[in-house]
């Protein structure tokens, strides 16, 4: 509510702006927490010191702050007739001492304190926004199969990263999506490394991935319907639901809202507008199936995957009992996934859809080129035959 009025000491109006723009950014770059706002004020003090004791006299402010501290502190609390160090520091005094110290509080060695810095300082470098994600999506890869809310980073063993690969592995998931998971993790590991929070080999390295891509298999109507009676949660329901009836992926359903366009009168699933897509054609909209009445705004509002996953996974080796082909006798390749390969493969082979308008549903294809849907998401022509073709998946469960 107040003006701040500073003078710049300076006649042009370059140099002006500068130091303006210099002072409003100190003002707005508030610390999050006290050891952070010390460590600012004291770095800014030492500086106003050196500027009025240009001379080497011999003594920092520094040196200065200290003898305060331990002035102040013997003065309050006493004296240790021993060792005659204070008998106690207050908090701030404390915080005052570990920052003259440089020894940094147990937050700052754990995963989230580190991921939360690695993705801030890539942001101010132009690192594009799903790169971002994807570096905030591996710090939540880890936690969620090291069951914890955060963890030390110097805790972190190669041995417990590759079990939790191995894991994934064997429950299906790709070798690029994992790498995708722990790639980011070796840049958070090596940014600790330089701030000397860390040491010695970065335990997301030299892993290896099955590089032989399988397709998903699709699931029958029978099998899809099997899960959705079994379900044991409204959400879970919702999603199998959702999910054979978009062929979206999981995360796309999590993430995606409810909404009726203005130029079209049927609600519509909103796919990857407020997240970035895996691919340009993911940013898409659908119309909801006939079978679902979901409220205007609607969203699942959950950010990862990796429990309700494990929950689909569980009730899917629980429901489904054929688990190989037929002809082939090979494991079939199953997953939450697999609702997009049984969607694709109802609309392309059943009923003779072309597949790049099926892609304009499921986000594969699109429509063709860098486009896909979003360029014409709002056309009711395009909407209305979309929502014909979604209405040509069963659901009779």
């Amino acid at each position: 509510p107040k003006k701040y009025t500073q003078s710049l000491k300076t006649d042009s109006l370059t140099i002006a702006k500068r130091l303006r723009d210099k002072i409003v950014f100190s003002l707005n770059d508030v610390p999050e927490d006290t050891h952070d706002a010390w460590e600012k004020e004291i770095v800014k003090r030492a500086k106003q010191f050196n500027q009025y004791n240009p001379n080497d006299i011999g003594i920092t402010y520094q040196d200065i702050l200290v003898d305060e501290i331990l002035d102040e502190a013997k003065r309050t609390s006493g004296v240790d007739k021993v060792t005659g160090i204070p008998l106690e520091f207050t908090e701030t005094q404390q915080i005052q001492l570990d920052v003259l110290a440089n020894k940094r509080p147990d937050k700052y060695k754990m995963l989230s304190h580190i991921t939360a810095q690695v993705i801030r300082e890539e942001k101010a470098n132009g690192l594009a926004l799903k790169s971002l994600s994807q570096i905030n999506r591996s710090h939540t890869w880890f936690l969620e199969n090291a069951c914890q809310n955060d963890v030390d980073i110097t805790t972190i063993t190669y041995d417990q990263v590759r079990d939790f690969i191995t894991r994934d592995l064997e429950s299906g998931k790709a070798g690029n999506t994992i790498k995708g998971y722990v790639s980011p993790l070796t840049k958070i590991w090596n940014r600790a490394r330089f701030s000397k929070i860390v040491s010695g080999e970065n335990p997301f390295k030299d892993h290896k991935y099955k590089k032989i891509t399988v397709s998903y298999d699709p699931y029958t109507y029978d099998e899809v319907f099997d899960m959705y009676n079994h379900a044991e949660s409204e959400t879970l329901k919702l999603l199998i639901h959702a999910g054979a009836t978009t062929g979206a992926r999981l995360n796309e359903l999590l993430t995606a809202e409810v909404r009726t366009v203005s130029t079209f009168d049927s609600p519509c699933w909103l796919f990857m507008f407020n997240e970035p897509g895996k691919t340009e054609q993911s940013t898409r909209v659908v119309p909801l199936h006939p079978s679902l009445n979901l409220p205007e705004g609607f969203s699942f509002n959950m950010k990862s995957d990796t429990r309700v996953g494990e929950q689909f996974k569980e009730l899917r080796e629980k429901c489904i009992k054929n688990l190989y082909k037929e002809l082939s006798s090979k494991p079939r390749k199953l997953a939450f996934h697999s609702f997009r390969s049984t969607v694709t493969t109802h609309l392309t082979d059943n009923m003779m859809v072309n597949e790049k308008v099926v892609g304009g549903i499921t986000g594969h294809l699109g429509g063709g080129g860098k486009a896909g849907s979003i360029r014409t998401y709002i056309n009711p022509t395009d909407l209305k035959r979309k929502l014909e073709i979604v209405s040509m998946i069963p659901w009779n469960p």
